[in-house]
């Protein structure tokens, strides 16, 4: 029963507790902070254990970046724009990028 009970949990709950990001590796938290759009549920707890580390997440925004660039390559988002003045913006989670 206590199984069964643990298994629903799960099932509502998601797999991801404030414990399975406190055994993350700072580059991997950092990274999902980054890429993951703002209204994802886990960014606040993200943001929590950041906090809690005093990780501010600098030495990754590069690598951030290139991760959101090739995910908009790979699959524009249905909301991208294109102005035919020269400049094209692609949405990619909470990232919007102009070129």
């Amino acid at each position: 029963m206590k199984k069964i009970i643990t298994l629903i949990t799960v099932a509502l709950t998601g797999c991801a507790t404030p414990e399975t990001f406190s055994k993350m590796s700072n580059q991997e938290l950092c990274m999902g902070y980054l890429t993951k759009p703002d209204y994802n549920i886990y960014q606040k707890d993200r943001a929590n254990e950041l906090a809690k580390r005093g990780e501010d997440c600098k030495n990754y925004i590069e690598q951030a970046k290139v991760r959101n660039t090739a995910n908009a390559i790979a699959k524009p988002a249905p909301d991208a724009i294109q102005n035919n003045n020269s400049m094209t913006c692609i949405k990619a989670g909470s990232l919007l990028q102009c070129n």
